[in-house]
């Protein structure tokens, strides 16, 4: 454990005792925060204020990008609350390999269970794409409206796992959009398949211990066609098996994030 950390959890020990774990989460933007002040702003302010219906002088945790700042409630002003940063320390729920997960998107409320599930096992980003067999087609504004509540699940999910980032929810790009101009070089890339055959993703992993970055491309219902995953392949994408039973896309889409999570992570 860091000095830093030792401290941070000595000062929450005196405040909470052994409830310290208890101390209220919110989300804070970079442009709130000026040297030892941070303001609250917006629903966040609306939540501490008048759903909790907390008080000046209470402890609460504000998390931004990856670090964690102890704050004390110093005044409600408008609607804003102002808060005295006392300590800072690096967030401890975000793992040590960033997962990309990419999306086909699903039929129904799949895809929301999906990204509730991806951001408690520490999924860092998520891309929602149109593939051939992506059965739910979104026009701009349907895309938009979408992505704003599949952000705000992302939002809830990193609340309540305490994490110290909010996952990005992005998309809707279509596939071979997104391999083009999006991916970034210098990542594991996999494609669970349901027709590979010879290569699990587990002796890959094993391969690649030292991945720092890695994407999972994961289909909708009915899978990747076979074009596409040799579009993957062309863009460096390994297919890999994930067992001998045929699983559904918001199965697979839980169940890579933690097999990579486990071996490369901070899951096993």
């Amino acid at each position: 454990m860091l000095q830093e950390e030792i401290i941070f959890a000595i000062v929450l020990l005196k405040v909470y005792g052994k409830g310290y774990c208890q101390v209220r989460r919110f989300f804070i933007s970079k442009e709130n925060i000026d040297g030892q002040q941070a303001r609250l702003t917006g629903s966040c302010s609306h939540h501490l204020r008048d759903v909790l219906r907390m008080q000046k002088g209470e402890k609460i945790i504000l998390a931004l990008d990856g670090l964690e700042y102890l704050a004390e409630i110093q005044e409600f002003s408008g609607d804003e609350v102002l808060c005295l940063l006392l300590e800072t320390r690096q967030g401890q729920g975000e793992p040590p390999v960033e997962v990309v997960l990419l999306l086909g998107i699903p039929k129904g409320e799949k895809l929301e269970l999906v990204i509730q599930k991806a951001v408690e096992l520490g999924v860092s980003r998520m891309v929602v794409l149109e593939t051939e067999r992506s059965v739910v087609k979104l026009d701009r504004t349907k895309a938009e409206r979408r992505l704003q509540r599949w952000q705000r699940i992302s939002l809830e999910a990193a609340k309540q796992c305490q994490r110290s980032t909010v996952p990005q929810v992005e998309g809707v790009y279509k596939l071979s959009q997104y391999l083009e101009e999006y991916l970034k070089g210098e990542a594991l890339f996999l494609v669970p398949w349901e027709d590979e055959e010879t290569t699990g993703i587990g002796e890959v992993l094993k391969a690649h211990s030292q991945a720092r970055r890695v994407y999972l491309l994961i289909g909708p219902e009915g899978g990747l066609s076979k074009e596409e995953v040799e579009l993957a392949k062309a863009h460096g994408g390994i297919p890999v098996s994930l067992g001998p039973r045929i699983l559904r896309t918001e199965t697979a889409a839980i169940v890579a994030p933690a097999l990579v999570l486990y071996q490369l992570g901070d899951l096993n």
